[in-house]
């Protein structure tokens, strides 16, 4: 599959939320220096992107627009914490995806991802043991296999150690439902 943009339409086979110009201005605003290949950066932005939509997508506000669209959005009746509606792909969502897309070129989370593990067939065979994750150690000769655990639902598996990233997070917040500001007068 080709490298596309969501220009706000809906695009069925949009993979990205930001372009490869607009990644390099996000980090070159901030004065950082962007070094890494049109080719690697496109990756990146294609797993932050993946990474977004099944990290938050069933907590975004709103509904996706159209069923075939490609990605999480855009969306419909989706809005920011002082009511304005959230239209094509919100300026929030695309800093949050350069954020998350340098972190994954820094770190190389763009390697293939790590094998899945296998769901036990049993409950006995996951006794004592806590939520399975992304295999950290496999022995094979006299089985031996220790898990990550997975404490907040992040698929690790598929992305790697990604970190908590406290810039793009809080650009993500006012995007998610129920993490909005709005106080009430009583």
């Amino acid at each position: 599959m080709a490298f596309l943009v969501e220009d706000g339409t809906g695009l069925t086979l949009a993979n990205s939320y930001l372009s490869v110009a607009d990644y390099t201005t996000h980090h070159v605003d901030r004065g950082r220096t962007v070094s890494a290949s049109s080719s690697i950066v496109q990756g990146a932005l294609i797993r932050a992107t993946d990474y977004i939509d099944k990290r938050f997508g069933r907590s975004f506000r709103g509904y996706r627009e159209l069923k075939a669209q490609g990605l999480e959005w855009p969306r419909i009746g989706a809005q920011d914490n002082d009511g304005w509606l959230l239209e094509d792909v919100p300026l929030l969502l695309q800093k949050a995806t350069a954020e998350y897309a340098r972190v994954a070129i820094n770190i190389g989370v763009i390697a293939p991802p790590a094998p899945t593990v296998s769901v036990p067939e049993s409950i006995a065979e996951v006794a004592g043991t806590q939520a399975l994750g992304e295999v950290v150690r496999e022995k094979v000769d006299v089985i031996d296999t220790q898990y990550q655990p997975i404490s907040d639902g992040r698929p690790t598996a598929e992305f790697g150690s990604l970190p908590e990233i406290p810039e793009a997070d809080l650009w993500m917040s006012e995007l998610i439902v129920g993490l909005n500001r709005l106080l009430e007068r009583g």
